[in-house]
């Protein structure tokens, strides 16, 4: 054996020799006795798994002989259910070889594993499961090579994540009165040495991006990236098992538009901010996650029909796929190149906005994970500094100190801000497991809704300079709607009547603020005295959110 070389620091030096020795005494006629240890290993970047084996009876009589006992090695997630075995007869080294190492350490015993013949194995176990010729992945599936050594595959084993090994000896069973086994009980003694994986799997991978991006002038832009990564890629201080296992595609555009310079001349200052966004990220696996440790290619090839290809590679595929759609504060700007005259009715009070996304999802586990979201809003915003009128400031009949009050008498006849916004927010989710199971297992779609509408107002009135009132109200109302998809005219006219009722009203808030400065100082005698009065109100709702 070449001893391997191990790095510490600036040193260089040969590591030691890993070895372990089992001994078993009067081993009755197929039993075995094992050793095991928990690990967590991924073996699918490793072509082969070496071992070699020296094998000695316990007593000097020799009465051992090739094939009495075998040695095997079991890779898996449990001891009982779920594991590769590979098992081979060993040759026994008699007693008093001296220092003869082709004897001490025979070349038939040499444990030398091709990984892959392993996974072809279970690929061809698990054809003959599909075509009714092996009972059932729980039953054992036996596969023998031409110099004795077999292969027992149990359940669904798997090398991409090994966390239990197990080694032992076996006192072979006799099966046939040919078969030559004595069926006599065995003592011997084994050694096992450099446990080890070898020949890494070197194969590369490759990237690519691209971007794009247009300028259309003041109307927008326009961009499209994409990026591309194949199984195998990885940065140079990526170790063999953490390079990619899957090819990922990505695809995003996005747009920013404004449309109303499109649809409207520009002297009307009509703003339609549009922006959309696509994104599009596919990864496909190198190995079947429903089998890790088979190549996905290599295991659609043991379907017979377009269809069981079609649907195994859907499923393997994780997909993630977004639209959006914005069309936010959609109004008509105020020429400030002309003298201005704010109105209540006037278009440039309103503003309108509406949003939409939308996200799909699906891989192994989900079949289906599906977002939609609606946002819809209309507001109105009278913002204004109205004129005050003093009907008797230019009263000639006025000018005594203690008319003062009534010269000085006003009111504004227009609030100073006015503000109305409604919207609406509906989300559905639709979410539903993949069934992976091979019981008939009817999983139903899980649905999460929620369909709200808001509606909020403001109104700021100075109804004179003294005289002040200003009043905020905040609503929450819930549009009920019956289980599931709406998907039939009886839940849809559900839907319209809440909706005509303007919803359940789970929450209400309400604050009046007034505030008055007396005008007791207007008077001569009370010149000195100023005085004010202050109000504030509340009221809040709350309902059941059920």
């Amino acid at each position: 054996i070449e001893r391997e070389q191990g790095y510490g620091g600036t040193q260089v030096y040969l590591t030691n020799e890993q070895a372990l020795t089992m001994k078993v005494v009067d081993l009755v006629d197929g039993d075995a006795r094992s050793v095991y240890k928990s690990t967590d290993y991924d073996l699918r970047q490793f072509k082969r798994l070496k071992m070699f084996i020296h094998a000695e009876d316990v007593y000097s009589s020799g009465d051992l002989k090739k094939g009495d006992v075998t040695v095997f090695i079991r890779l898996g997630s449990d001891f009982s259910d779920n594991y590769y075995e590979y098992e081979i007869p060993v040759d026994i080294t008699p007693w008093g070889v001296g220092a003869d190492t082709t004897r001490i350490w025979p070349v038939a015993n040499r444990m030398d594993i091709l990984l892959d013949s392993l996974v072809s194995i279970k690929m061809a176990r698990n054809i003959a499961v599909r075509n009714g010729q092996h009972a059932s992945n729980q039953v054992p599936y036996y596969y023998y090579f031409g110099d004795g050594a077999r292969v027992t595959i149990m359940g669904m084993p798997n090398l991409a994540k090994v966390t239990t090994i197990m080694i032992g000896i076996r006192n072979s069973k006799k099966q046939h009165l040919a078969d030559g086994d004595d069926m006599r009980e065995k003592s011997v003694e084994v050694w096992i040495n450099e446990l080890r994986l070898c020949g890494f799997d070197k194969k590369s991978g490759v990237a690519a991006l691209a971007n794009m991006r247009f300028n259309l002038a003041d109307l927008g832009d326009f961009s499209v990236s994409t990026t591309y990564s194949s199984a195998g890629y990885g940065s140079l201080d990526q170790s063999v098992t953490e390079v990619k296992k899957e090819a990922v595609t990505t695809l995003d555009i996005a747009s920013n538009i404004d449309a109303g310079k499109l649809i409207f001349p520009d002297k009307w200052n009509v703003k339609i901010p549009v922006h959309y966004d696509y994104s599009l990220n596919v990864v496909t696996p190198e190995y079947n996650p429903l089998n890790p440790d088979i190549k996905l290619k290599d295991d659609l090839k043991t379907y017979n029909t377009a269809h069981e290809r079609d649907s195994i590679r859907k499923m393997t595929t994780s997909r993630i796929i977004r639209h959006n759609v914005n069309l936010m504060n959609i109004r008509k700007e105020r020429n400030y190149d002309k003298p201005i005259k704010i109105r209540p009715w006037d278009i440039e009070n309103f503003d309108i906005s509406y949003s939409y996304s939308q996200t799909k999802k699906s891989d192994v586990d989900v079949e289906m994970d599906n977002q939609f979201n609606h946002f819809g809003e209309i507001g109105y915003t009278y913002n204004n500094n109205p004129k005050n009128i003093r009907p008797f400031a230019k009263a000639k009949g006025l000018k005594s100190k203690w008319l003062q009050l009534i010269k000085d008498f006003n009111f504004n006849p227009l609030p100073k801000v006015v503000t109305i916004r409604t919207s609406i927010t509906r989300e559905l989710n639709a979410f539903k497991y993949r069934p992976k199971s091979q019981g008939n297992i009817v999983i139903d779609t899980s649905y999460i809704k929620t369909f709200n509408w808001a509606r909020n107002y403001t109104v700021n009135w100075d109804l004179a300079q003294s005289l002040k009132i200003e009043y905020t109200a905040n609503a929450m109302a819930r549009i009920d709607e019956p289980d599931g998809m709406i998907d039939t005219k009886v839940k849809r006219d559900s839907v319209w009547r809440s909706f005509g009722k303007g919803g359940r009203t789970n929450h209400f808030y309400q604050r009046v603020m007034a505030s008055w400065q007396i005008p007791i100082n207007k008077f001569p005698v009370f010149n000195w005295i100023t005085a004010n009065i202050r109000y504030t109100g509340d009221y809040t709702f709350t309902g059941s959110t059920s």
